[in-house]
Formats: structure tokens, C-alpha cells, sequence
């Protein structure tokens, strides 16, 4: 425990424990707990790298990651605004939350737009174009890197900025979060 009674997060003699500690459903409880960003990143890479690339591997297409762009930041959002460790100021956080919904929709109606109103109709013209060059041999193992990991880098990486709005009860500051919003 921490100053004032608090359960500490997994430490090092925790994760020196090896393998057997990460099958305890506690550790993993204290990781969501004290490291959000981490829980964060072990979740989306579980569902979406892990989950999504096998699903692509029987569909024979990565369709699935296009419209994830659109779904995870607010989820993102949604879950570090909800974590019992923030500790955000209303006005900032209401702007934020604001703004990544719009980008969100916005976002939304474009690819709906560009697949022509349907859903998985085809994987993102990027992909279809390195399938070819590398050859669908290698593809189903490039593929994991290329499509899955990467994005989700890119995916955690722009979301980043809300875990500090959430977790920083700083005052709105009339000049910096002004520009930062507009």
C-alpha cells in the first residue's frame, strides 16, 4: 500500500514474478486501476490487433480497422473520463469530449461516403495495394504489423492528449485551451 492505505499498482517484484502473474486476474485489475494508458493500450491490443487480424485472416480482407478510427477515440475518451483516476476540469473535459465526437461523426460519414454507404465492402485501397506486392503468401503475417500494430501506434498515439485533459484538474486557461480548441 501507498501513503494513506491506497493499494499500490503492480511493482517490480510483481512483474519480476514472471508469466504466472499475468493469468491473476488481480494484477490485472491493479494495472486498470493505476496505469489507464496501459490498460488502455492492453485492451485495445487484445481486441482490435490481436481479435481484428484473425477475423481479417478468415475474411481474407482488413476492412475491420477502417471503421475502428471512427469508434475507438470517443471509447478511448470515454473510458479515461470514466476512470476512477480522473480528475478532470468540466469545461475542458466538455470541450474535448465535444470535439472528439464531432471528429468522430465527421469521420464516420466520410468513410460511409467513400464505401458508398455500406459496411466492409472493401478493405482500404493502402492495404489492398501492399497484399499485392508482397503476395498473399506473406501477407497473412505482414498484415498483422502493416494494418493491425501499426494502427494501433497511430490510434493510441492521437488519442494520448485525452488522458491529461482527464487526468489534470487545471483550470480552463483562456488563451491556451482557446487555441488548442479552435
Amino acid at each position: 500500500t501507498v501513503a494513506g492505505g491506497a493499494a499500490a499498482g503492480p511493482g517490480s517484484a510483481e512483474l519480476a514474478a514472471g508469466f504466472p502473474l499475468l493469468l491473476s486476474g488481480e494484477w490485472w485489475l491493479a494495472v486498470g486501476a493505476h496505469h489507464p494508458v496501459a490498460a488502455a493500450n492492453w485492451v485495445f491490443f487484445a481486441n482490435v490487433d490481436v481479435l481484428f487480424w484473425v477475423i481479417a485472416q478468415l475474411q481474407d480482407s482488413t476492412w475491420l480497422i477502417d471503421p475502428y478510427w471512427t469508434l475507438l477515440p470517443p471509447m478511448i475518451g470515454a473510458f479515461y473520463w470514466a476512470h476512477p483516476a480522473a480528475d478532470a476540469d468540466p469545461l475542458r473535459s466538455l470541450v474535448v469530449t465535444t470535439l472528439v465526437w464531432l471528429w468522430s461523426l465527421r469521420l464516420t460519414h466520410s468513410y460511409f461516403r467513400r464505401e458508398e454507404w455500406q459496411i466492409g465492402a472493401r478493405e482500404d485501397w493502402r492495404f489492398s495495394s501492399m497484399r499485392a506486392s508482397i503476395g498473399e503468401a506473406r501477407w497473412w503475417w505482414v498484415s498483422f504489423f502493416a494494418a493491425y500494430l501499426s494502427q494501433h501506434v497511430m490510434l493510441m498515439g492521437i488519442t494520448l492528449p485525452l488522458y491529461f485533459v482527464y487526468a489534470d484538474p487545471a483550470p480552463w486557461h483562456p488563451v491556451w485551451d482557446t487555441l488548442a480548441a479552435a
